[in-house]
């Protein structure tokens, strides 16, 4: 069937054969390259939709573009491969098979190269992190004392001061061994000249300014806010090196008198330019003073179980970098404190409770290998819970739910299903809570139930429960990562309100959806701020849930009334981590607040929004023989005087000015409040008019970023209070054995990362 040897060489030798062998090699060479650059040409129109920074998505453009380097050698491997042999007959160019191979080998090894790049970044970063060097907490802050010294001490051993920053009052409070001593001093904060000319800085930056009147005011906010020195100071640096000063520089090195030259300083000043004044270093000291340490506890401090940061890779699905740090971290922490209260023979934790579970991270760790926690994820919305239950299948936590075939029958089961549910349960009296729904059973360690938590009461949710899993005869922990607002309120005073709930372990966030417990205060509170609705009826919630807890913030006196009120600008600024900003992400956001201010200015200028209540000393410009309708213009200073909510706007519309103002037009015109009067007021503004605004008032944009960048500093404070007036409520209740309060996570990954213990003393003591 096969020939001599001889016949085919010199078949396959000719010129036709050889001109054959050509156009294949081209043929595949021209199909190779071609799919190649459609099959890269997919991920990389996909990414470029993709919202995420510029950088990164250059990047990762450029990784999905190396494939291309494998069309090279597939071009290389057609056009330099050809031999040119001369015999009797003829001579013929021919293609040499030991070249063709090598070439297809070095390119299949080069395509397996490049697929597995993006992997390679874990190890970099990885590496990164153990070899480099410790974050290091700048001179000033202070050291937390009652964060690691009270862990499993006796509560008391703390002392705090809480000046104007806290409450707009010059009385300090040293908290030591259970006694409250006041301790009357002058806190000289941005030094006498400087109060003199603005009064109180750190009560107008904590809630007193709002980054939208920086451009509307009159006087000047940015004059009217900071005094002279300082404002000569931030106009001859640059922001990295402001940012820089204010959170990370070593004030120790500055001298304690003269002129507080630092090491740093040469003759033109420090670093280039203006020495700090010596009020703008004394607020930045008294700041870090009252600012919670936020480091991370070092490895040898706490036990090796707590720091390790392992988790298995079925319960990461779904989690990014900062969720599984969380998760991982907080998971051995609560397993950690669950087996040493039970070492305690009177107490033992058979259940966690979850409040605010969402897509139950932190649950599906705890239930899983090697702790095997009971769990009950409390949650209130029902697409976070069939979430939750689809990604414990993923996790092996519980058998996928098998779907029939038979719609018929599957309705008909699912009916007789449904009504015996209906039948084994109870029937509810009017007046009983209806708040929690019953779920049947889990096969797992974890189960769910839908309910509002509307207080610390878990009597109704627990009663609830099928008798098989009702664990009122046992003890339970109640744990929550990132409650938000009042939430994590409602779990600690569970500790008080449930006798079987023996401890809690609670990491807040979003302080902006705290309410608030307090009446306005007599005195108004230091602003220079215009009468904002939002602000008039948050301040006047008086919700007995909100914020402070504690009954020594709630009666701390000072000259504006007793109590220690935040208002939602200054929560708000609490959740800022100023410490993690870098250079671009400073740029990007600092952008988008620029455009933000700058567009109310335009919006006050053209009559859409009132701008008389942004302008200090405003004179009624009312006379007696106009012939306006009065109840008209009070219509109409009543629907400018309520406050437009832009909200966010794509990426593209951040492009340039034009462009956001176009985009931001647009999605007012949608807004049935504002519609009207937005389209009214807004029409004929053309491009060059827009361009003229940014033209103006481009030099603004460095001093709202300083301003911005002092309130979120200042704002370190407020955070700092909440954390206190918490975990006083908790030194404060007879019930309560031990307290703490304790960084658990890495600052720089996830900046809320304060956790509130609480255990609750043995029945026997109780009783």
């Amino acid at each position: 069937m096969i020939g001599p040897i001889a016949r085919i060489t010199q078949k396959c030798s000719n010129k036709r054969a050889s001109h054959h062998q050509r156009l294949i090699l081209r043929i595949n060479c021209a199909m190779d390259v071609l799919t190649d650059y459609m099959i890269t040409a997919i991920p990389i129109s996909m990414l470029w939709k993709v919202q995420m920074p510029l950088r990164k998505k250059l990047a990762l453009v450029g990784l999905f573009s190396l494939t291309m380097v494998t069309t090279v050698f597939a071009i290389i491997r057609t056009t330099s491969t050809t031999v040119r042999t001369t015999s009797e007959a003829n001579m013929t160019d021919h293609h040499d098979h030991s070249w063709i191979q090598m070439w297809s080998s070095i390119e299949q090894c080069v395509a397996i190269i490049i697929a597995c790049l993006g992997s390679y970044r874990s190890l970099f970063t990885g590496h990164r992190k153990r070899l480099g060097e410790p974050q290091q907490r700048p001179s000033g802050y202070s050291r937390n004392r009652f964060l690691r010294g009270l862990q499993r001490t006796k509560p008391g051993r703390a002392t705090m001061e809480l000046n104007s920053i806290f409450g707009g009052t010059e009385t300090s409070l040293t908290i030591e061994n259970g006694r409250v001593e006041e301790c009357c001093r002058d806190v000289e904060l941005a030094g006498k000249k400087s109060s003199e000319h603005i009064g109180s800085p750190d009560k107008r930056l904590c809630g007193g300014v709002h980054i939208l009147e920086f451009l509307t005011r009159h006087p000047d906010l940015y004059t009217s806010l900071l005094p002279d020195d300082w404002r000569h100071f931030f106009a001859t640096h640059h922001f990295p090196n402001i940012l820089d000063f204010l959170m990370r520089t070593d004030l120790a090195a500055f001298e304690a008198s003269g002129t507080r030259s630092i090491a740093t300083c040469d003759e033109a000043g420090w670093l280039g330019g203006a020495v700090p004044p010596s009020s703008l270093l004394d607020y930045v000291q008294i700041v870090r003073q009252h600012s919670l340490d936020r480091t991370l506890a070092s490895p040898s401090s706490i036990p090796a179980s707590v720091s390790e940061h392992a988790l298995p890779r079925h319960l990461a699905v779904g989690m990014k970098p900062k969720k599984v740090h969380e998760v991982a971290r907080l998971a051995r922490y609560v397993d950690h404190l669950s087996k040493e209260l039970s070492l305690d023979r009177s107490c033992h934790i058979g259940h966690l409770v979850d409040i605010g579970s969402g897509q139950n991270y932190l649950g599906r760790a705890l239930a899983s290998a090697p702790y095997n926690e009971k769990v009950l994820a409390l949650e209130s919305k029902p697409l976070n819970i069939d979430g939750a239950r689809s990604m414990d299948v993923t996790a092996k936590l519980a058998k996928k739910e098998v779907i029939m075939r038979n719609k018929k029958q599957f309705r008909s089961q699912n009916y007789r299903k449904q009504h015996r549910a209906k039948a084994s349960v109870p029937a509810l009296d009017d007046d009983e809570d209806r708040s929690a729904t019953e779920t049947e059973p889990s096969e797992n360690n974890i189960q769910y139930i839908e309910t509002v938590i509307q207080d610390g009461d878990l009597s109704s949710v627990l009663s609830r429960l099928p008798p098989n899993s009702n664990p009122p005869q046992q003890e339970l922990m109640v744990i929550s990562l990132h409650s938000c607002g009042n939430l994590l309120h409602h779990g600690l005073r569970s500790l008080t309100l449930n006798p079987c709930v023996r401890a809690v372990a609670l990491v807040g966030c979003c302080y902006n959806l705290l309410t608030e417990r307090l009446p306005p205060p007599l005195s108004p509170h230091p602003s220079l701020r215009s009468c904002n609705p939002r602000l008039r009826q948050t301040s006047s919630a008086r919700d007995p849930h909100g914020f402070p807890m504690s009954e020594r913030f709630t009666t701390y006196p000072h000259r504006h009334g007793p109590g220690i009120r935040f208002n939602i600008t200054a929560r708000m600024m609490a959740v800022q981590a100023p410490q993690n900003w870098t250079e671009s992400e400073c740029e990007s956001f600092f952008t988008r607040h620029f455009y933000r201010a700058l567009f109310q200015r335009i919006l006050v200028d053209r009559g859409a929004i009132d701008g008389t209540a942004t302008t200090m000393h405003a004179e009624d410009d009312s006379k007696e023989g106009d012939e306006s309708d009065p109840a008209r213009e009070e219509e109409e200073k009543e629907e400018k005087s309520q406050p437009i909510i832009l909200g966010s706007l794509r990426k593209q519309c951040y492009a340039s000015f034009t462009a956001y103002v176009r985009a931001a037009v647009e999605k007012l015109n949608d807004d049935p409040n504002h519609a009207e009067r937005i389209k009214r007021c807004m029409s004929g503004l053309s491009d060059a008019d827009i361009a003229g605004y940014e033209e103006k008032f481009g030099h603004k944009k460095k001093e709202l970023s300083v301003v911005w960048s002092l309130m979120a500093f200042s704002a370190g404070v407020v955070e700092s209070a909440i954390v206190v007036d918490r975990w006083q409520w908790l030194r404060e209740q007879q019930e309560v054995r031990d307290c703490w309060v304790e960084s658990i996570f890495d600052y720089g990954i996830s900046p809320r990362n304060l956790v509130v213990v609480g255990i609750k003393g043995s029945k026997e003591g109780l009783g």
